[in-house]
C-alpha cells in the first residue's frame, strides 16, 4: 500500500515538475535568443547567443535524469560534446550553426505545451478526487455542487466521497500511462 501511495505522489511531482520546466526553459530561451538576436549588431548579442545554445547540453541531461528517475525510462547518454575551439568569434559560429542545439532548443521549448497538459492533468487526476474525498468534512462549511447537485447533506456528501475514491483509482491507473507517455517526449529529445 505504502509502494502505491509513493508511486501516487511520485507521478504527481513529476506532472508538476514537467509543467516548472516546460515554464522554465521556455522563458529562459524564448528571453536568451530574443535579446541575444536583438543586440546582434552589438558586440554582446553573439557572445549572449552562444552561452544560452551551450545551455541545451546541460538541460538535455537533466531532461534525460529526471524521465530516469520517476519514469524508469533509460535513454542512453549521448556522446560527451566537444567545447569548440579557436577564438571567441570562431567558437560562436560552431555553437551558431550547430543543428543539435536548434533542435535541442525547440524540443524543450515546445515542452511548455506538453507542462501545460501535465498541470491540467495533475488538477484532474490528483486535486479533483482529493476535494471529492474531503466532501463530508468540507459541506457543513463550504457551499459545495457537484454534477449541478447541491451537497447539503450527509448522504450527499458521502456520495460524492464514494465517486472521489473511484475516481483516485482510476487516477493511477491513468496517470501511470500518462507519465510514461510524457516520458516518451523525453526520449524523442535524444533522438
Amino acid at each position: 500500500m505504502n509502494n502505491i501511495i509513493i508511486r501516487h505522489m511520485r507521478n504527481f511531482h513529476f506532472l508538476l515538475l514537467t509543467f516548472g520546466t516546460g515554464v522554465f526553459y521556455f522563458c529562459f530561451y524564448a528571453i536568451g535568443l530574443v535579446t541575444g538576436f536583438g543586440l546582434s549588431f552589438t558586440i554582446a548579442g553573439i557572445p549572449l547567443l552562444t552561452h544560452v545554445l551551450r545551455t541545451t547540453s546541460t538541460f538535455r541531461e537533466f531532461e534525460r535524469l529526471q524521465t530516469k528517475i520517476y519514469t524508469d525510462i533509460s535513454i542512453p547518454v549521448l556522446d560527451e560534446r566537444r567545447q569548440p575551439t579557436g577564438s571567441l568569434w570562431m567558437q560562436a559560429k560552431q555553437e551558431l550553426l550547430n543543428s543539435n542545439n536548434w533542435n535541442t532548443v525547440l524540443w524543450l521549448m515546445l515542452k511548455l505545451i506538453i507542462g501545460i497538459g501535465s498541470l491540467l492533468c495533475a488538477v484532474v487526476l490528483y486535486v479533483i478526487p482529493l476535494l471529492m474525498l474531503l466532501t463530508p468534512f468540507l459541506y457543513p462549511i463550504v457551499e459545495m455542487n457537484f454534477l449541478n447537485m447541491s451537497v447539503q447533506s450527509l448522504e450527499s456528501s458521502l456520495v460524492v466521497c464514494g465517486l472521489g475514491m473511484i475516481g483516485m483509482i482510476a487516477s493511477y491507473w491513468l496517470s501511470n500511462r500518462i507519465i510514461m507517455i510524457v516520458g516518451s517526449y523525453s526520449r524523442l529529445l535524444f533522438k
